[in-house]
């Protein structure tokens, strides 16, 4: 953020492989996850995006964690890339 309060973001070419790598990382050790399976995986293309890596890593990670909150015990949250 800046001192306006406006958000810049730093835009980088991003592979999607990349990213769900690193929302597997930090959902790893996540409360959520306890007696619940998390697969992400990687179907299509691993074709560059162009995105802030920060803003969209946190934006995954928040929809994963939100899927796990809304899932019951056993059940599966999936983020798949076609």
């Amino acid at each position: 953020m800046t001192e306006g309060g406006t958000l810049e973001p730093a835009f980088e070419e991003l592979r999607p492989s990349a990213l769900l790598a690193g929302v597997d990382r930090l959902c790893a050790g996540a409360a959520e996850l306890a007696g619940k399976r998390l697969r992400l995986r990687l179907e299509g293309p691993d074709l560059p995006i162009r995105s802030d890596p920060m803003l969209l890593t946190r934006v995954l990670v928040n929809m994963v964690k939100n899927a796990l909150e809304a899932t019951a015990a056993g059940e599966e949250v999936a983020l798949i890339h076609e």
